[in-house]
């Protein structure tokens, strides 16, 4: 079930120029987005809203710094893909991908402002931002603090992290 979820989005081809933001930490969060939805029990709605957020949360990066705004650059951007593709746009992934490089007060505080369902908003934020955070081992050790994970579940993820980060390091020097 994993798989196929997995399996069923793609990363976009545009962030191979960016190292530590790039297509690999989009494919790392995507993978942790489907675990944590799974682990969570999340309905089939809530897990495409993560996923649909781990495929564009970075999209529009102009670098690989901290980069604050690409959260907002990057709902636009899906916002004019689905209406250019006629798609459904998803406005809980919208206010996600604009807040998700946003300290949690702020971002709380703009998803409770622009969508009704907030608790179930927020809950997919918090979630979100750990599929994100159990990423961070690929800045180093030192960048990863598992005191800002919101959810036990991600938690429980920290060791399948560290070892995804290494394995993927390791086919990345052998590429």
């Amino acid at each position: 079930m994993i798989r196929c979820r997995y399996e069923s989005y793609s990363v976009p081809k545009r962030l191979t120029e960016y190292r530590l933001q790039g297509q690999s930490h989009c494919a790392h969060v995507l993978l942790y987005s489907v675990i944590l939805g799974e682990r969570l029990q999340l309905n089939e709605a809530q897990r495409d809203t993560l996923c649909t957020v781990a495929v564009f949360h970075d999209s529009q990066r102009q670098d690989d710094s901290y980069d604050t705004g690409h959260g907002g650059r990057a709902a636009v951007y899906y916002r004019r893909y689905c209406e250019t593709h006629e798609l459904f746009v998803d406005d809980t992934a919208v206010a996600l991908m604009k807040y998700h490089d946003r300290n949690d007060d702020f971002g709380i505080a703009g998803i409770e402002k622009y969508l009704p369902n907030t608790a179930e908003a927020t809950f997919l934020y918090q979630i979100f931002k750990d599929a994100d955070g159990l990423d961070r081992f690929r800045l180093g050790e030192q960048y990863f603090d598992p005191r800002y994970l919101r959810t036990d579940a991600a938690r429980e993820l920290t060791e399948f992290a560290r070892a995804l980060v290494a394995e993927s390091e390791t086919v990345l020097a052998t590429d």
